[in-house]
């Protein structure tokens, strides 16, 4: 599993050999990389135990399973689309619960579990709801010593009910009228790069649906699939931002 490598936590010093205080660092011992500088009140939550929690929390319930790894395996972002918890946007636009997970061991982030949904018409994923990061554990104090299966339990059931309450207003997002649709193409209105804004723009073009829901979904379609380099960390921001920008049109 590439997700399950060794990390230990290592005092740093200089080249003269004199210790840095209150720092240590976090490094991958099968290649020996430094993967991130952390203070002495930092714990480790390993990639493996949290899959593993999650995948705990989760039972018996079908998912379907994506692990990527960015900066050598600093971060980790899991997604699980769950096809047996599914909402119809309109009659044929149908998707499903997805959670994103997000876990590192270089400090930019506590393990984080947001809500997400995985649109089958076109196989794009993308973030919904106002509270994305609805669970958040820190690497700091007894909390970051183990993930508790139970209490992740509890939060994705939970998240499940937050996914069937933004129904609504995905179909308000269906029926609303979109005036002017290039303005959700410019970066000004939308705070993304100009080139999947192109791509959004190419994509809302040539389809049918000339909603405030299509003017999302072309945006998600772009950040998906016309990521020059797939980056997950800035993949999630942007879903966050489209989210945020369109339902301020509601």
């Amino acid at each position: 599993m590439k997700h399950n490598f060794p990390v230990e936590l290592m005092p740093i010093q200089t080249k003269s050999r004199i210790a840095i205080p209150n720092r240590r660092a976090v490094v991958r011992t099968d290649t020996n990389t430094p993967l991130g500088i952390v203070s002495t009140k930092y714990e480790l939550l390993n990639h493996a135990d949290v899959v593993n929690g999650f995948r705990k929390a989760l039972g018996d319930q079908e998912y379907e399973e994506t692990i990527k790894l960015a900066r050598n395996g600093a971060q980790l972002y899991a997604t699980y689309s769950m096809p047996n918890h599914t909402v119809e946007v309109t009659p044929g636009d149908t998707i499903s619960l997805q959670f994103i997970m997000k876990n590192s061991y270089d400090g930019t982030n506590a393990l984080q579990i947001m809500l997400g949904a995985f649109r089958l018409v076109c196989t794009n994923g993308m973030m919904i709801g106002k509270k994305f990061f609805a669970f958040s554990q820190k690497h700091i104090g007894s909390e970051a010593e183990s993930v508790d299966a139970g209490k992740l339990k509890e939060k994705v059931t939970m998240i499940a009910d937050q996914f069937t309450k933004a129904l609504p207003v995905m179909q308000t997002m269906a029926a609303a009228t979109v005036f002017h649709p290039s303005e959700y193409f410019e970066t000004k209105k939308v705070r993304i790069p100009k080139y999947l804004l192109a791509a959004a723009k190419e994509s809302y073009e040539s389809e049918r649906d000339k909603s405030l829901w299509g003017v999302y979904n072309s945006l998600t379609y772009a950040i998906t699939h016309k990521m020059k380099r797939e980056n997950p960390a800035m993949s999630v921001y942007y879903g966050q931002v489209v989210w945020r920008e369109l339902t301020k049109a509601l």
